[in-house]
């Protein structure tokens, strides 16, 4: 963790963070610590200015960590000998004919003036990555070349073979071979260098900052060390067959677990800390009748939650039904919505989802939704005047986030079961977002509409022309409303079936 030295004589502040002992190992001439001055002497405004400069420190130790090396000619001609090797041995058996041969030859012979057209840069940090190292882009540029000779001397080859001639290879023996010096011992990369690097990289949210980490925790412990350089994905693979075997689902599994993991370990590889990212392609299947089979509300559920919404006092019950089922909005959306959120525009009274009023998952859930005539009838209006401008549902705790959409998905949760809609294929706060499109669809909405209308991505791109800002309230109310909350009581205020 980062501290605050008070430097000597000149009394300024500084931030400072040791550097990890793997990073000296690796790298001998990196420093033990780095710092970085705060321009004050006072400790509130230091205070103010470190998380600033702490990111500069943490960008300094990652490019330390990283720590390219200069490859020397012998080590590149090793490099360049492997790709010969690998690339003959699986031709010149069967080398073809000698005309295809020929030509190839050619073709390779011109290409090799050019050698970046002739070499990838996936083709070498494959060999790179194979023996364990980062290499500098001058040595990239050296060892490119020297695989684009072996590339016209392998075609040569392969056409000498194809033409009869299984002489001895005279290239066989000028390249030397792999590791050109003596290895070294490999670098310890513990996990916790590893999120304190994605940490000032990603700079996450507070809540993902809060979780992931507790996520590394689960799989070192699992691991029984935290060394990250160590972790194979055999490793991965056991940890995944362990949870599945716990019974987690298989979605928690790929996105709460592995994810998380795969992310960091992948700032890692970013950084040069690591060759491999061992959680990539690690995928979560089951077999079809152990996977989780969603469902949305049907009308008749629809019907009994909104009933004993409408009878409800509390403004969490009251409220958050109506307005999950006739904006499509997420549960923390709509939890988190201040009084100054709703307003009259063109006409029209519209909600408007801000990350001011809290986080939204995405670029599309920020959104101006009209107000379907079936919550201004029943008085929605009247509450949001009663509530101010600030939040209108004060009485649900926030998080340690401060966020109330969680506290508010397990109160809502528990109180949507209490009513006898209880199937656990059902999603007791995030149904309404389907019932609602199948609704829109049901009703003729256009897709671009209802995406428009619950924060949905466009499903093609020519969709996306008329979404968003671009559309007007008032053609969104007019096609909201041709959806109807079927079957209730015309004493409720809204439209019966």
């Amino acid at each position: 963790m980062a501290d605050l030295f008070k430097h000597p004589k000149t009394g300024v502040l500084y931030v400072r963070k040791a550097v990890p002992a793997a990073i000296r190992r690796a790298n001998p001439k990196a420093p033990g610590e780095i710092k970085r001055s705060l321009g004050t002497k006072d400790r509130a405004e230091a205070r103010r200015l470190a998380p600033e400069k702490m990111a500069e420190v943490e960008a300094e130790l990652a490019r330390l960590g990283a720590h390219p090396v200069r490859l020397t000619a012998r080590q590149v001609e090793a490099l360049a000998g492997d790709f010969y090797r690998d690339a003959v041995r699986g031709r010149e058996d069967d080398p073809g004919t000698l005309e295809g041969a020929e030509s190839s030859a050619d073709a390779a012979a011109d290409l090799a003036e050019d050698p970046a057209a002739l070499v990838s840069d996936g083709l070498l940090s494959h060999y790179l990555t194979a023996r364990g190292v980062v290499a500098d882009d001058e040595s990239r540029e050296r060892l490119r070349e020297s695989v684009a000779r072996a590339v016209v001397e392998t075609e040569r080859l392969i056409a000498l073979r194809a033409g009869g001639d299984y002489s001895p290879d005279a290239n066989a023996t000028r390249f030397p071979n792999w590791p050109a010096t003596a290895p070294a011992a490999p670098a310890v990369v513990p996990f916790g260098e590893l999120v304190e690097t994605w940490k000032a990289t990603a700079r996450p949210a507070a809540k993902t900052l809060y979780d992931w980490p507790r996520k590394v925790a689960a799989f070192t412990a699992f691991l029984g060390h935290e060394d990250a350089a160590k972790v194979a994905r055999d490793d991965v693979i056991r940890w995944r067959d362990a949870m599945l075997a716990e019974g987690l689902a298989p979605k928690t599994i790929a996105d709460n677990r592995l994810a998380p993991l795969k992310a960091i370990m992948g700032s890692g590889v970013e950084r040069g800390r690591l060759t491999v990212n061992p959680f990539e392609k690690v995928r979560v299947t089951a077999k079809a009748n152990q996977r989780e089979s969603k469902r949305a509300f049907r009308d008749s559920e629809v019907r009994t939650i909104l009933t004993a919404a409408s009878l409800e006092k509390r403004p969490l019950f009251r409220w958050v039904p109506w307005l999950c089922a006739l904006t499509g909005a997420r549960l923390s959306e709509v939890c988190q919505l201040r009084g100054k959120d709703v307003w009259q525009e063109e006409g029209v009274w519209a909600v408007h989802f801000s990350p001011e009023a809290g986080r939204l998952k995405n670029q599309q859930s920020e959104r101006t939704v009209p107000i379907h005539s079936a919550l201004i009838a029943q008085g929605f209006l009247a509450f949001v005047t009663d509530q101010g401008e600030g939040p209108l549902f004060r009485g649900v705790k926030p998080d340690r986030f401060g966020n109330r959409g969680g506290n508010g998905a397990k109160l809502l949760g528990r109180w949507v079961r209490s009513l006898g809609v209880d199937d656990p294929r059902i999603q007791p706060n995030h149904g309404w977002r389907h019932w609602l499109k199948a609704r829109c669809g049901e009703a003729g909405v256009p897709d671009r509409v209802s995406d428009a209308i619950t924060g949905h991505a466009p499903r093609t791109e020519g969709a996306r022309y008329g979404t968003g800002e671009g559309m007007s309230l008032a053609a969104m109310a007019a096609q909201l409303e041709k959806v109807r909350v079927l079957g209730l009581p015309e004493d409720l205020g809204v439209f019966a079936k």
